[in-house]
């Protein structure tokens, strides 16, 4: 009896039509999964351009003047330049590299910053502070445990910040005041002190109890008629206490 070692025509017909069958179903959905996908991947690149720019504006408080009605203008060239983001991001809606040249505009409300990535060939013009006014600028803070400079807060052990302060138009021997908060509360067992300003300069010693709970906290500092001026900082779960126990 011969054997039969292939597919006959008609199997392989029916083959092809179930191939093109299920490509006609399958595909279309895996591309409108993509395509309805690509907005929200195309969001968390701009977010990181974002964080990038907070981080930056931070960082350079002395140029970047925290001052209601601040309107400042940085490209992501300059986020690369700095070291605040990486070469060759990728807009994952379009499969291009961001233009480098997008501009970012942040737009300071007496609070905190409001940002726009704004469109190719659209203006933005800058709007420094206004240097007759009083303003106060909360500069890098600095963490240290038992005199040894650290680069965060931990849970459990006390830590020294120390936040340096910058002032325009304050009287000297004015004291400022700082207040911490967590949430809409403001926080209890904080150690407070100095905020003297002598020539437009001030620090505050801040020391963090073992107590203080974990997560997000703002300094604010308000003084004279200037904006209150805010800064965040976070306490981390102590590494030794999350691995070890109490």
């Amino acid at each position: 009896m011969k054997e039969n070692n292939g597919f006959t025509l008609i199997e392989l017909l029916a083959v092809v039509a179930l191939i093109a069958l299920l490509s006609l179903i399958v595909v279309p959905s895996i591309m409108g999964l993509l395509n309805k996908n690509k907005p929200k991947l195309n969001s968390t690149t701009e977010k990181l351009i974002l964080s990038a720019t907070e981080m930056y504006l931070d960082a350079n408080q002395t140029e970047f003047i925290k001052a209601k009605g601040a309107i400042y203008c940085p490209t992501v060239q300059d986020l690369i330049d700095n070291g605040f983001m990486d070469e060759g991001l990728i807009n994952i809606e379009t499969g291009e590299e961001y233009n480098n040249q997008l501009i970012i505009k942040s737009s300071y409300n007496g609070y905190k910053y409001e940002y726009e990535i704004l469109k190719s060939n659209t203006t933005c013009t800058v709007n420094l502070p206004d240097t007759s006014k009083a303003y106060i600028v909360i500069n890098t803070l600095s963490f240290s445990r038992n005199g040894v400079t650290k680069p965060k807060v931990y849970s459990n052990v006390e830590t020294t910040i120390t936040v340096p302060i910058t002032t325009n138009k304050i009287d000297d021997n004015s004291v400022l005041t700082l207040k911490i908060r967590k949430g809409s509360s403001y926080a209890s067992g904080f150690t407070i002190t100095g905020g003297k300003v002598t020539s437009n300069k001030a620090t505050f010693t801040v020391t963090v109890p073992k107590s203080a709970k974990v997560g997000e906290y703002v300094i604010e500092v308000t003084g004279g008629k200037a904006d209150k001026a805010t800064k965040n900082f976070k306490i981390y779960i102590n590494p030794i206490i999350l691995f070890m126990g109490d």
